[in-house]
């Protein structure tokens, strides 16, 4: 069964009612802004094609008020233990297979130009 909120909008005197699980809400605005950025300049340097879509989905979440509200909150999860030797260890078997790639790869950084 679904719940809803009832929030009422000071903007513009309205009653809003909104899910309170608005993730399809929020996912198909950053899809949204993913495909204007793909399709607007789809020769972007590195950065700038993954950082844009999230700037205008956090730019349009925090200037519609009811977007506003129901924005997914963040939280941080267990840092002990078997999670974090399982972080580390990751990061470390990744260091490692990227630097046996780049010493024994020796790829022609001239051929990687963009």
């Amino acid at each position: 069964m679904a719940r809803f909120k009832h929030i009422f909008d000071d903007e513009s005197m309205n009653i809003v009612v909104l899910h309170k699980s608005n993730s399809s809400v929020h996912g198909s605005l950053f899809l949204a802004a993913l495909a204007v950025v793909a399709v607007g300049m789809p020769a972007s340097p590195w950065p700038w094609y993954m950082l844009l879509p999230l700037l205008i989905y956090g730019g349009i979440a925090l200037a519609l008020p009811p977007l506003r509200r129901t924005v997914p909150q963040l939280s941080l999860g267990r840092m002990d233990g078997v999670p974090l030797a399982c972080a580390v260890s990751l990061s470390g078997v990744t260091v490692a297979v990227l630097v046996g790639f780049h010493v024994l790869g020796r790829v022609d950084k001239i051929l990687c130009r963009v």
